[in-house]
């Protein structure tokens, strides 16, 4: 049976770093996969007086993810067309 894509694509994550760029707006979120690969997300804030590192973590990851998702398709289309699925 095949698990959902959403659930498939947070299990190939296996460790999400953060780091805030040093005009103290930008933050990138870096999520590295099961296989090693890596993937970058970044968010920006568009006023710094109004920057929430909490939010802006959340922006960069959902990036991050978007960049991750072409990735687990392929990956799960080429386990169909294997037989592995």
């Amino acid at each position: 049976m095949t698990i959902p894509f959403y659930e498939a694509l947070q299990d190939a994550i296996e460790r999400a770093d953060y780091h805030i760029m040093p005009d103290g707006r930008t933050t990138v979120c870096l999520l590295t996969l099961d296989n090693g690969v890596t993937v970058s997300g970044v968010s920006v804030c568009e006023d710094i007086a109004r920057f929430d590192r909490v939010t802006g973590e959340q922006c960069a990851r959902e990036d991050a993810e978007r960049h991750v998702a072409p990735l687990i398709a392929f990956r799960r289309a080429d386990a169909r067309m294997r037989g592995e699925a």
